[in-house]
């Protein structure tokens, strides 16, 4: 399941930077002949930020089912002191 979880939070996320105005170009870098400062730079910030971002996406893909089942816990616990 390892897997999975990280395959479609990098396709969430490369979609979400393409679609925003984040439009990440990193993939496009000519590195070897465009290697100015400014360039590795962005670059460098481009990546942060993905990384940022695909690290959300799988932290919610990790976490979001046991917050379910924890919600779902906690309202049946409320229901048995209830009663």
């Amino acid at each position: 399941m390892g897997f999975w979880k990280l395959f479609f939070s990098f396709i969430i996320t490369y979609t979400l930077s393409n679609l925003t105005f984040l439009h990440m170009e990193f993939f496009h870098y000519k590195i070897f002949s465009e290697l100015t400062v400014i360039n590795l730079a962005k670059l460098l910030i481009e990546l942060f930020i993905f990384a940022c971002i695909y690290m959300t996406v799988y932290f919610l893909f990790e976490h979001a089912p046991k917050w379910v089942m924890r919600y779902k816990y906690d309202l049946a616990e409320k229901e048995r002191l209830k009663q």
